[in-house]
């Protein structure tokens, strides 16, 4: 966590925005007396002069906790891993450039495209390999399936059994995206792959979500949109500290929430109606690191979520809310 509390306010944005949901503060000191003022990390206790405020944070990290632990994220796009690429650069004792650039390359790969608010997933082979399946034109891991695979920039090796899985799902109509042409399978050459690097190579626009379009000028946006059985929940994060971020989404939905995280009040955000495809588009300024929770409805808001949303801050604290949610009619 950062030095103060608007930096640790960015921090765990940043944090909650790209998939952590629970954050775990470490560690609180007894004494900070020696070396322990010096070389361990902050204490979240009484040391610190921001003590007495960070409650208020915490209500607001709760309330994230909450939020985005409803429903679930539901990406249609698969990034595989290039694990097995990166195992035949490895050498303990003789390092080897390529294997550090397969990890920072696929990291900047990766970090563009949640820039670009692209969604996605990342597939870890040998995950596939016990969980993987296709079947009706997806490719299958899980209880997730997705219309379109992505070979990432760098990945040379494949496993057979993703190899397999991946012909199947061509063969099916599946879209696969190629960053880089395969070069091994299973670590040696195969003469499979010969018919198989004849997939496009795509600019990666086609990995967009189909049914939301974000535009954003300046800051350091990134996006999580969650799927509920009455809607959607869009959190948006700006993690620049000097700049701030113009935001414009067009979304499906008739109705768009702005859900305070601090308070738990919830007030009607202003959206245009548009045409067929997006029927709300909202704008928003996000000022340097801020961020903003959204709910996108299908219809009016559920007295029983409110409740939740209002109560949030008791679960952190391990207490339960006194009284049952009021029925939805």
């Amino acid at each position: 966590m950062g030095p103060d509390l608007k930096d640790m306010k960015r921090l765990g944005d940043w944090e909650f925005v790209l998939g952590v949901n629970t954050l775990n503060q470490h560690i609180a000191d007894m004494t900070i007396d020696g070396a322990r003022k010096y070389d361990y990390p902050q204490s979240f206790s009484y040391h610190n002069p921001w003590w007495p405020y960070y409650g208020s944070l915490n209500e607001h990290f709760t309330r994230l906790t909450f939020a985005l632990t409803r429903g679930q994220e539901q990406n249609k796009v698969l990034i595989l891993e290039p694990t097995t690429t990166a195992w035949m650069y490895f050498s303990y004792d003789r390092p080897n450039e390529r294997f550090k650039s397969l990890g920072t390359g696929f990291q900047a790969f990766i970090t563009r495209l949640q820039k670009e608010q692209a969604e996605y997933d990342l597939g870890s082979e040998y995950v596939i390999r016990e969980y993987g399946s296709v079947g009706n034109g997806r490719f299958v891991v899980g209880k997730r399936a997705y219309t379109t695979v992505v070979i990432p920039p760098g990945m040379e090796n494949v496993d057979g059994r993703t190899l397999e899985l991946l012909k199947q799902f061509a063969g099916q109509g599946g879209k696969i995206v190629q960053f880089e042409k395969l070069q091994e399978v299973d670590g040696a050459a195969s003469k499979e792959l010969e018919a198989f690097n004849q997939q496009p190579v795509d600019t990666g626009r086609s990995l967009m979500p189909e049914n939301m379009s974000i535009s954003v000028t300046g800051g350091d946006l990134y996006h999580q949109r969650r799927q509920l059985k009455d809607g959607q929940l869009l959190f948006l994060a700006n993690s620049d500290l000097a700049s701030a971020a113009r935001v414009k989404v067009s979304i499906t939905g008739r109705k768009i929430l702005l859900l305070n995280t601090f308070n738990g009040k919830i007030f009607d955000y202003p959206a245009t109606v548009g045409g067929r495809s997006f029927p709300s588009t909202a704008r928003c300024l996000r000022p340097e690191a801020r961020c903003s929770l959204f709910q996108i409805r299908i219809r009016a808001i559920s007295r029983s979520f409110r409740w939740l949303m209002k109560r949030g801050a008791l679960f952190q604290q391990g207490r339960l809310p006194s009284s049952a949610p009021p029925k939805t009619r």
